[in-house]
């Protein structure tokens, strides 16, 4: 959570001061990078996510206003980004058939049936957008789902109800592809116990 001495930085960052910036990036790049990697995989994508996104951080913090945790920001910044990334090379055909990858046919021989994290991850980013956005934040980066709504901008109990929904059909996918899906914990820190993606 950001400190007081990080409401100075961004106060001082909105005046203008170039040091202030940059103590701010170097303070939460490494967040920024992590969570882009969860949606590009790539190191070197996920860096020009998360530098391309604190550039738009740069241009346009003097519109900061505080009403939201800085952080809530930043990851909203990122996860915009980051979408637009996968869009753009999709659009040149640099990561056509994800799902057909990751879900074969049920005729095609396969040496491992499971379904990874990362799978389970290409799957979720071609959800609907809330649904995506949900999952991603809460399921991938352990936020809570305070923190979660706070970013996508609806009230704290729809995020429960969209994670029910992506829960329910990532099964039907799984299932309907005679895939095993192995069980991946993640940190729900609203209910204060882990959950699984899945259940197998």
């Amino acid at each position: 959570m950001p400190s007081e001495e990080d409401d100075y930085l961004i106060e001082s960052a909105k005046r203008g001061d170039e040091q202030a910036l940059d103590t701010l990036f170097r303070r939460y790049y490494a967040t920024m990078n992590r969570f882009a990697q969860k949606i590009c995989p790539d190191h070197a994508d996920a860096e020009d996510i998360a530098q391309d996104a604190f550039i738009k951080l740069m241009g346009s913090i003097r519109t900061f206003d505080g009403r939201s945790a800085f952080t809530s920001w930043l990851y909203r910044v990122v996860l915009n980004k980051a979408i637009d990334f996968r869009r753009r090379k999709s659009r040149r055909g640099q990561l056509t058939d994800d799902l057909r990858h990751v879900l074969p046919d049920k005729g095609e021989p396969t040496q491992d049936t499971t379904v990874t994290a990362r799978q389970v991850v290409d799957i979720i980013l071609e959800f609907p957008e809330r649904e995506r956005d949900a999952a991603l934040l809460v399921l991938g980066e352990g936020l809570t789902h305070a923190q979660a709504a706070e970013i996508i901008g609806c009230p704290t109990g729809t995020i429960g109800w969209l994670l029910n929904k992506v829960s329910t059909k990532l099964t039907a996918i799984l299932e309907a592809t005679d895939h095993e899906p192995e069980q991946v914990e993640v940190p729900v820190r609203h209910a204060g116990d882990p959950a699984t993606v899945v259940r197998g």
